[in-house]
């Protein structure tokens, strides 16, 4: 699954769009046995395989300077961008994620009223 989030570090003024490759985990209901005492069940998660960043956002009041690290003439920078952002936000981005796609798979399971 692939999908696109935005990072924002609040202290350095920044946002990271980026690209991520990820696999969804549903998790498990929990299941009560009397005599091997059961299953606690697990929650959805997400397991990140490779992040790209896409665009940096550089903050400076309302207004925005924008990189493009894929637009590198020499070579793009979206892997080892990504890569750092994947080491240095590595909770923000699954929460992120997660959060999307339980909003996706959320909307496909409510019923239409039409």
């Amino acid at each position: 699954m692939n999908v696109t989030v935005t990072i924002t570090d609040q202290d350095r003024c920044v946002d990271y769009d980026l690209a991520v490759a990820c696999d969804f985990l549903r998790g498990s209901a929990p299941r009560y046995g009397w005599f091997d005492g059961g299953d606690p069940g697990e929650g959805p998660a997400v397991d990140i395989n490779s992040v790209r960043c896409l665009e940096i956002a550089v903050w400076c009041g309302k207004c925005a300077v924008s990189a493009f690290p894929a637009s590198d003439s020499r070579e793009s920078l979206e892997a080892s961008i990504g890569a750092w952002c994947h080491d240095k936000y590595r909770e923000e981005i699954e929460q992120a994620v997660l959060d999307m796609v339980l909003a996706q798979f959320e909307a496909q399971c409510e019923p239409d009223d039409n």
